[in-house]
């Protein structure tokens, strides 16, 4: 059922609140920091968060078997090799752009982010699916907007 709910390209009543709480967090988070700041955060958040997608690739079966599924094309398990490659820009992206001990908080929340939701999607669908991955990238990066801009390195 929530296979079949997912599908519906209609934005209902949840995903039009969790767009706007999204957009509002992102707009907060970003306006709080320093001007010299912002540059170095999209850039780390751009690049980390996206890698909590494609570990989700790496560890969970793509749940979806009609043949129009968008992400089909990319749904084989990544291997090792695949995701420390796709590891390298988020890796290098954080030693040029934060200090340290703000990699070290962001690698922390991105992987509680990633095991969180690698059990909810396992336990809920059996796997992920496109939008699984998307909501994936949007959580790692306000997460990564939620550790850099915290009040802790100031």
């Amino acid at each position: 059922e929530v296979l079949r709910i997912m599908k519906d390209s209609c934005l209902g009543t949840y995903g039009a609140c969790a767009l706007v709480a999204a957009l509002g967090l992102k707009f907060v988070l970003l306006a709080g920091l320093e001007p010299g700041r912002v540059l170095p955060v999209l850039l780390v958040a751009h690049a980390a968060s996206r890698l909590g997608a494609i570990a989700l690739m790496r560890g969970l079966d793509y749940v979806r078997d009609d043949e129009q599924a968008k992400a089909k094309p990319m749904a084989t398990r990544l291997g090792l090799g695949s995701l420390l490659v796709a590891a390298l820009w988020p890796a290098a992206a954080l030693a040029l752009a934060v200090e340290p001990r703000q990699t070290l908080a962001v690698v922390a929340a991105l992987l509680l982010v990633h095991l969180w939701l690698r059990a909810w999607f396992r336990r809920r669908l059996g796997g992920y699916t496109g939008d699984c991955l998307g909501a994936a990238q949007q959580l790692g990066e306000l997460a990564c907007y939620l550790v850099l801009g915290s009040r802790l390195w100031s």
